[in-house]
């Protein structure tokens, strides 16, 4: 992304399923990864590469 995000500056909204890596088309050059793939990406040194920023879940009723 061309700017410095900050965690909780975007907002996403999930349904039941869970995906482990997706992408947002309104986003330029946006790639989004579930928990466990961030955390297993993070554990094998990864996290300066992708500079993983955390998102606010949107929970639909």
């Amino acid at each position: 992304m061309p700017y410095d995000l900050k965690d909780g500056e975007i907002a996403i909204t999930l349904g039941k399923e869970k995906p482990d890596i997706w992408t947002d088309f309104r986003i330029n050059d946006s790639l989004f990864f579930g928990d466990g793939l961030a955390q297993a990406l993070i554990d094998a040194g990864h996290s300066k590469k992708f500079k993983f920023k955390k998102c606010r879940i949107i929970r639909p009723n």
